[in-house]
């Protein structure tokens, strides 16, 4: 009996983590942060990435429900990504965004956890990694598979 708590009690911590990498990926409703642009492509290769993305993200011991919004205005972006797992839905800010193309990345600070997310837009689809770090140690990882829907 112990053993099934601890390991519940560790899937639901590691599901919090993963939840909170997957919120790094985006911007907070509300605080909308501006990212930089600069690192590749023109507006018109900028402007690709704006809109709102859904769709489902996998991780190592779990999967859940996840969702961008990206706003393109005056060669910046603000955002929000909003994840949810195991009946709990999480936001963040995104960070550090940056494009070359149609491939993307940027980084997120939520729930103590670092995330890293890196991507690519094929059409109306956009998917890519994560990896959740915390503490410096890597606590998890998975993919990411998003529709455009505006």
């Amino acid at each position: 009996m112990t053993e099934y708590r601890g390991a519940r009690v560790t899937k639901i911590i590691r599901s919090a983590v993963v939840l909170t990498l997957l919120a790094a990926a985006a911007g907070c409703a509300g605080s909308a942060a501006k990212v930089d642009t600069r690192s590749g492509g023109g507006a018109g290769d900028a402007a690709m990435f704006a809109g709102t993305w859904e769709g489902t993200f996998d991780a190592s011991d779990f999967s859940g429900e996840m969702g961008i919004t990206l706003v393109y205005e005056s060669g910046s972006y603000s955002g929000s990504l909003m994840a949810r797992v195991m009946d709990e839905e999480l936001w963040s800010d995104i960070e550090d965004f940056k494009h070359e193309g149609a491939e993307f990345s940027c980084y997120t600070f939520m729930s103590d956890a670092d995330v890293y997310i890196k991507g690519k837009v094929e059409g109306n689809r956009m998917s890519g990694t994560f990896q959740v770090f915390v503490g410096g140690e890597q606590a998890d990882e998975g993919a990411f598979s998003f529709e455009k829907k505006k």
